[in-house]
C-alpha cells in the first residue's frame, strides 16, 4: 500500500536528518590512536623494563639476576623527581600517577610472596624470595 502523503518537509526538519561531515572529523580526531613522541616512548620502555625485572626476578637466585630485582624496586621506592629519567618523572611525563602504579606493584609483590608462602617447604626451599 502507497502512502498518500505528498507534501513537502519542513526546511528545519530536513536539515536534521543531514549527514553531519564535520562530526566524523572530530571524532575520528578524538579517537584516532595519537602516536607518541620518541622521548616518552623511550620512558615506557624504561618503565616497562623495570616492571619486567621487578615480575620476573622475584625469586631470583643468581646475583645478577637478584640485582636487577633489587635496582628495579629501589626505582619504584625513589621518591624524589630529580632526574629526567627518575621513576616519578617517567610516571608524570606518561599521565600515570606514581602513587597508583607503585601501590599496583607492591600489591602484585604482596600477593606473589603470600602464594609463596603456601607453597610446600620443599619447594619454597628452591625459591628465593626478594622482599
Amino acid at each position: 500500500m502507497r502512502s498518500q502523503y505528498s507534501g513537502t518537509l519542513d526546511p528545519a526538519i530536513k536539515e536534521l536528518f543531514q549527514p553531519d561531515t564535520l562530526a566524523h572529523e572530530e571524532y575520528l580526531k578524538t579517537f584516532k590512536p595519537r602516536e607518541m613522541e620518541p622521548e616518552k616512548r623511550v620512558m615506557l620502555a624504561v618503565l616497562e623494563e623495570a616492571v619486567h625485572c621487578f615480575q620476573k626476578y622475584i625469586c631470583a637466585k643468581y646475583p645478577k639476576e637478584i640485582s636487577l630485582f633489587d635496582d628495579a624496586e629501589a626505582w619504584f621506592m625513589d621518591e624524589s623527581d630529580g632526574g629526567l629519567f627518575s621513576f616519578v618523572s617517567v610516571c608524570e611525563i606518561l599521565g600515570l600517577d606514581p602513587a597508583y602504579v607503585r601501590k599496583g606493584l607492591f600489591a602484585w609483590r604482596d600477593a606473589k610472596i603470600a602464594a609463596v608462602a603456601k607453597e610446600p617447604e620443599d619447594k619454597r626451599r628452591r625459591r628465593r624470595l626478594r622482599f
